[in-house]
């Protein structure tokens, strides 16, 4: 999921699970590779999420350390 520098890669899961209308990213940044994509689809499929598709969830609070 952090192949790539940037917040793309987790905003093209976040899309192909319908949770935002789009994956696009404005400049500087850029659009994930399909590559990239895939693995991480990949990955969340090994690590068990459905199908590599991405669950919503609602954070109520951030961690304290």
């Amino acid at each position: 999921m952090f192949a790539e520098p940037n917040p793309s890669v987790v905003k093209a899961l976040l899309h192909r699970a319908g949770l935002i209308p789009t994956p696009a990213v404005r400049l500087p940044l850029l659009a994930a590779g399909e590559a990239v994509v895939e693995r991480a689809v990949r990955a969340l499929g090994e690590a068990g999420a459905d199908d590599g598709r991405v669950r919503a969830c609602r954070v109520t609070s951030a961690p304290t350390s």
